[in-house]
């Protein structure tokens, strides 16, 4: 190998020496004692290198190559599925079909306004979210009902209601999406306006515990009464 290829910049030698003759080998991998359904490294590494090719200019390169990332604990899965950067909600039903996602989901903010209507809103449940916004008017003398996944934020809720007439406020939180489970919160007494905020500290009127704690969150602020609407507002991050 020519000196050219073997000196860094300015012509000093690289700290790492260059090997002119190398064994080729492989490092295979085994079953994992602790886990049988993993597996892990069969020898030891003592470092990781990369190939270097010099073209027909003498610039030296490191040639790219495709990556296939199979997660093999992916028990009960035939074939193995290669990990994938963004599934759709729809396919994460089971755990298996999670095994073969990285998760490196982008968070995004979501908002939901308009005119609400009769129908229960609910965002993605499978959607990781920085954050989350609603903004709705009411139909005259109509409930309105907000089933919110809170995954990934933690930090706060705020809830802003103002009504032409007066609407209660019922907070409650579930760890199954209300399949069972549903814990009131916060049952507000009705009124021509009402703000209610909380923290990872902040626990419920009724019941003493953080809605940041699960979950699933639901909100239901109610029928303002005659030809009266109310609008809410709730910001969740």
């Amino acid at each position: 190998m020519s000196d050219s290829l073997r000196k860094g910049a300015a012509g000093q030698t690289p700290t790492t020496p260059i090997q002119q003759h190398q064994t080729p080998g492989y490092a295979k991998f085994r079953k994992s004692p602790l886990d049988p359904a993993c597996f892990d490294m069969e020898e030891g590494l003592q470092y990781v290198a990369a190939e270097v090719i010099t073209d027909v200019k003498g610039k030296r390169g490191v040639p790219a190559q495709a990556v296939y990332l199979v997660d093999p604990c992916q028990v009960g899965q035939t074939p193995l599925k290669t990990a994938t950067i963004i599934g759709a909600g729809s396919i994460v039903t089971g755990n298996l079909p999670v095994l073969a996602m990285l998760h490196a989901n982008p968070y995004w903010h979501a908002l939901n306004k308009g005119t609400f209507g009769t129908t229960t809103i609910s965002n993605d449940p499978e959607t990781p979210l920085a954050s989350s916004g609603v903004h709705f008017v009411s139909l005259a003398n109509t409930p309105m009902a907000f089933i919110l996944d809170l995954r990934e934020m933690k930090s706060s809720i705020s809830i802003v209601m103002t009504s032409t007439g007066t609407s209660t406020i019922v907070v409650e939180s579930s760890t199954d999406n209300f399949a069972a489970s549903d814990v009131t919160i916060d049952s507000i007494a009705t009124a021509a306006s009402t703000v209610k905020f909380y923290s990872p500290t902040t626990v419920g009127g009724t019941t003493a515990v953080s809605p940041l704690s699960f979950r699933y969150l639901k909100i239901t602020v109610g029928a303002a009464g005659g030809g009266f609407v109310s609008t809410v507002d709730v910001a969740i991050k």
